[in-house]
């Protein structure tokens, strides 16, 4: 544990000292679960806030997640998921929102592959009434640089998207362009870095971006720990709203 915490420190000490340079996207993918055996895989994440003092109120956040992993790498894997994150002060809500997530992906071979994907999301907080969006992307997977095991993703999406106050939705082509590195820190610790940049087409200072860093420890097969350092931001956002957000979040994970 005390090792766990030191090279949690040391990362966000590092994020700390370089945040302007890892301006990431809107929510499109969950962290890949790539140490799963064949068959079907449920898990269910959850946790609840009580807090007391300057500011009172609670929050309650909820995730499922499904994964079908093929016999053979050749055939087409899938997951799904579904996240719920809301919060409530003594006067109003903070936050409310959904998210679920679905992937077929199918590997060309150990280096190559090829995704189909489909989203839908809601925000009350940034007004957010629906965000729906399909798209397609190619991967370059396996590349190792450092003992960093690296994927580099290119695709294009399409895009429905209504807040509160526009009576219809608008719709947008963005690409969707990803930089993924996991390392495997001992047998029980793993390292996660994510980062995603969905420009749109027909405007390109009007981009998403994300950056997520995960600090994994799996105590048992069932029972994982995750220490999570978020970053967002979205040039869509009504003006009235901040653009970006940065969250630290500890996670526990229980697997069915």
């Amino acid at each position: 544990m005390i090792i766990y915490l030191q090279i949690m420190i040391k990362i966000i000490l590092f994020i700390s000292l370089i945040s302007s340079s890892l301006l990431a996207q809107v929510n499109t993918e969950s962290l890949k679960n790539t140490n799963l055996s064949p068959g079907k895989h449920h898990s269910i994440a959850f946790h609840t806030t009580l807090n007391s003092g300057n500011s009172n109120y609670y929050s309650i956040s909820n995730e499922y997640r499904y994964d079908y992993i093929p016999q053979k790498k050749t055939h087409l894997r899938q997951f799904i998921v579904a996240k719920y994150n809301y919060s409530k002060s003594e006067k109003s809500i903070i936050k409310n929102n959904l998210f679920s997530h679905y992937r077929l992906i199918k590997e060309k071979n150990n280096k190559h592959s090829y995704e189909f994907f489909i989203q839908n999301e809601s925000d009350t907080f940034k007004d957010l009434k629906n965000r729906f969006l399909v798209g397609l992307s190619k991967r370059k997977n396996n590349l190792v640089v450092n003992s960093f095991r690296i994927t580099l993703g290119l695709g294009l999406m399409t895009e429905y998207e209504q807040y509160s106050n526009q009576s219809s939705a608008t719709h947008a082509l963005r690409m969707t362009n990803n930089f993924i590195a996991t390392k495997d820190l001992n047998k029980n610790l793993f390292l996660y870095w994510i980062n995603y940049y969905q420009p749109k087409l027909s405007n390109f200072s009007n981009y998403r971006i994300l950056s997520i860093l995960e600090l994994k420890n799996e105590i048992t097969k069932k029972i994982a720990l995750s220490t999570i350092l978020k970053y967002d931001y979205d040039g869509n956002t009504p003006t009235q709203y901040s653009a970006s957000n940065i969250k630290l979040i500890q996670k526990f994970k229980f697997k069915i």
